[in-house]
């Protein structure tokens, strides 16, 4: 997860990783999301990006809390739990975030937040 500002974000390879799916599986996932309920796109920000310096652009999401459970309810109730455990109440600044939670670099034990 990453705070891009002051509001928290999840990039759908994290998710992909955190939830043991493939890339690809969480992709198709949000594609279906954003098809079948148009209004819910704002919550997903397409993110190309390069797996090799000067290589091909793959596709990847930021998705916002609200995209991630979106998302997520789409998973099993195990996977879903995890989650559940490690995304803030609300979208606030870093410094909050690390006050709260009593981490500096990371949300939760499971879910690192990336820079």
């Amino acid at each position: 997860m990453t705070i891009k500002d002051g509001k928290v974000f999840a990039n759908s390879r994290d998710v992909a990783e955190f939830f043991g799916k493939q890339h690809m599986h969480v992709l198709r996932d949000i594609d279906a999301l954003i098809e079948s309920a148009p209004e819910a796109s704002s919550n997903f920000g397409l993110c190309p990006y390069q797996a090799v310096a000067g290589g091909r652009m793959y596709r990847a999401f930021d998705m916002t809390r609200d995209g991630l459970t979106l998302l997520a309810m789409g998973f099993t109730s195990r996977e879903v739990t995890r989650v559940r455990k490690g995304i803030p109440t609300s979208d606030n600044d870093s410094g909050t975030l690390s006050v709260r939670y009593g981490l500096t670099n990371k949300l939760s034990d499971d879910i690192p937040i990336l820079s």
